[in-house]
Formats: C-alpha cells, sequence, structure tokens
C-alpha cells in the first residue's frame, strides 16, 4: 500500500539522489513504517521480504557507523544461510519443505525485452509454464521414488494450469557496468495431494539469484496415470506421496517461521533504520501530512468562494446546463 499522495516511497524522499538508480526499489508501506517499532503483522512479513535487499541498500546509502555496517553483514549472512529472500517466502507461505534448483536455461526469447530498466527481461508465460512443468515432474518423480511406489509406466497430466499476474513481477535482466546481464533464476517448488481426487497440487515460485527479485509463479494440478502398454489403457493412481511436511500442524510452523524471520532478520533491519535515518523519514511525514491539510483547508476555502459568489449572483448552480434550464 502506498503512501497517500506521496509519489516515491520514504527513502527515495529523504534521499532523492537514489531516484537515479531505477532498479532501487524500497519499500513504501504505510503499516511498516520507517524503523517501525509496534507489531507487524504476519500478512505484511512477504511483501517486506520482497524489498528486503533494497531497503538494506538504503540503509547504507544513509551512512553507517563501524559496528552498524557488521551488524548488516550479520542480517546478510542469515538472509544468505536461509536461502535467501525467495526461500524465506516460501518457507512462510508454504506447509512443505519447498524443493530448490537453480536455472540458467532461460534464453533470449523466453524473456520480454522493455525499455524500463525494472522491467527489463520479464519472463513470458510459455516460458514460466515451460520450467514449472520440468520441474514440478522432477519433484513428483522424487516422490514417487521416495513413498515406494513404482514409478514405471505413470504418466503425469496436467488437469489445472494458472500462471499468476499478482504480484507483478521483475524482469531478470540487470544492468552492470558491462551491460546488461541475464540472471539465471531460483527455482521453488511445493507438493501437495488432495485427498478427494488424488491429484498432486504444484505450487512453484521464481527468484533472480543474488538480487532476489520475484520473477514469476505458477500453479499445475496433476493427474497420475498408470499406462498399460499391452491392453492399451490408462487407470488414475490415487497418490499418497510422503510429504516434508515438517510436522503435521503445518499452520504452527508457518507461525515460527515468520516469528524467527521477524525476530533475526527484519526486526533487526528496523532496529538499524531507527539508529539512522527514522528521524528524517518521520520528519518527512509529518511535512507531507501539514501539506495535505493545507491543500484541503485551501480547497475547502475555494468552495466557500465559489458558493458565496454563485448566491450573490442568483445563480445556485453556475455550472448548470443554460438549455437544461431554460426547459
Amino acid at each position: 500500500m502506498a503512501h497517500q499522495g506521496l509519489r516515491f516511497p520514504p527513502a527515495l524522499q529523504v534521499f532523492p539522489h537514489l531516484r537515479n538508480w531505477r532498479s532501487i526499489r524500497p519499500r513504501r508501506l504505510v503499516e511498516v513504517p520507517i524503523g517501525v517499532t509496534g507489531e507487524v503483522p504476519d500478512k505484511l512479513i512477504i511483501p517486506c521480504l520482497r524489498h528486503l535487499y533494497h531497503d538494506l541498500g538504503v540503509l547504507v546509502y544513509s551512512g553507517l557507523k563501524h559496528n552498524q555496517i557488521v551488524r548488516v553483514g550479520e542480517i546478510l549472512r542469515l538472509i544468505t544461510n536461509s536461502g535467501g529472500p525467495g526461500k524465506m517466502i516460501t518457507m512462510t507461505q508454504w506447509a512443505e519443505k519447498s524443493r530448490t534448483r537453480r536455472s540458467a536455461k532461460l534464453e533470449e526469447d523466453d524473456v520480454f525485452g522493455a525499455v524500463d530498466i525494472v522491467y527489463s527481461g520479464i519472463i513470458k508465460s510459455q516460458a514460466i509454464l515451460r520450467l514449472a512443468d520440468e520441474s514440478f515432474q522432477e519433484h513428483i518423480r522424487a516422490k514417487i521414488e521416495e513413498s515406494g511406489l513404482s514409478k514405471d509406466n505413470i504418466q503425469l497430466r496436467s488437469r489445472y494450469i494458472i500462471i499468476r499476474s499478482v504480484p507483478s513481477p521483475k524482469g531478470i535482466i540487470t544492468q552492470t557496468v558491462d551491460g546488461p546481464r541475464r540472471l539465471p533464476i531460483d527455482i521453488f517448488t511445493s507438493l501437495r495431494t488432495e485427498e478427494r481426487n488424488g491429484h498432486v497440487s504444484c505450487e512453484m515460485q521464481l527468484y533472480t539469484a543474488g538480487k532476489g527479485d520475484y520473477a514469476g509463479s505458477a500453479r499445475v494440478d496433476y493427474q497420475l496415470l498408470r499406462v498399460n502398454e499391452v491392453a492399451k489403457t490408462m487407470m488414475p493412481v490415487h497418490a499418497h506421496l510422503e510429504l516434508d511436511t515438517r510436522g503435521e500442524d503445518a499452520t504452527g510452523i508457518r507461525e515460527v517461521a515468520r516469528k524467527i524471520v521477524k525476530a533475526q532478520i527484519l526486526g533487526q533491519l528496523w532496529k538499524l533504520e531507527r539508529e539512522t535515518w527514522s528521524r528524517k523519514a518521520d520528519r518527512l511525514v509529518n511535512y507531507n501530512k501539514v501539506g495535505i491539510k493545507t491543500m484541503r483547508a485551501a480547497e475547502d476555502v475555494s468552495k466557500a468562494e465559489d458558493d458565496k459568489e454563485a448566491r450573490e449572483t442568483g445563480d445556485e448552480s453556475p455550472l448548470k446546463d443554460p438549455v437544461a434550464g431554460s426547459h
């Protein structure tokens, strides 16, 4: 959610020089102000994680003491050990432990070119679907083998496909001193089985390696079929895959993951913001509030003057259609 009436996030207003780098996208959440001290709802953890590296970059730009630089390094170490922003997001979203693999298979035809640096290299839908199908089939077949089921003559047939456009994905092409570079992507997949029909429901999220930018997601539901080549028949297989849900209480597991992310990573970021530039952000917010109030007061005065002029001239509706008023 953007600040009402504000064109730029707080960081780009306090440090306007950062606007020269279009790829910097710090957070602009009203509920999570700079250096937030109150309780942050769990639903806002994922939006904060999507801007994590950008907020850390702003923090470094604001000017840090030596001990603060060391603490930023510790935050980065925790992020890396956790698997990056993408891994942390899936950890707080999904019940099953996600499977991760890195792909550098995307070619020039798989992405859109764009003038805007932020959206240069958005992955095309057909490429997302191809990556999803490859990743899901690999994941499902590995789970079939782990579950002790025979994988001979098993065919996977897609029954439901969705490619999500929300939130808006970012491009995988980044600008370097040597020119544009297409980043590899980290692919996170998770499975669950539907008790009703035995289908396997698969989720995939894509993030750029290193930067951790969200690059797309998809869901595909598969039906498992066992093929009999001799009888030339196919019979549905009710999947009972052994999924790693890290315990029976998946909701509780996700809550623990969110608490760890908030306390050890986001909480430390917000603490450093309070120590460095949150006061500048607070002054900016107060200034904007005063400016909005002044603008609204001026609008009220102008409206009152228009109403007074209309009464004095006897025209209660100065914008009334003269033709319509003559009937």
